[in-house]
């Protein structure tokens, strides 16, 4: 298994895709639904990456094309 059929994989076949019906061609427009989905059943989240401070810190960077 090289790289490119590791990313083929999750571009086929992203996080939380069942949860939300799948991306029907608009990546954009799926990881909207999957993070309203996340959020609604984890209202938490939102409260604890409040708390988190940032400044100085690495971290990984979703860029849409």
């Amino acid at each position: 298994m090289n790289e490119e059929d590791i990313q083929q994989f999750w571009d086929d076949h992203p996080c939380g895709e069942t949860q939300v019906g799948g991306i029907k061609g608009d990546f954009e427009e799926f990881f909207n639904r999957y993070d309203a989905f996340r959020y609604k059943q984890h209202k938490h989240l939102l409260k604890c990456r409040d708390t988190i401070d940032f400044k100085k810190k690495m971290f990984l960077k979703l860029v849409l094309a």
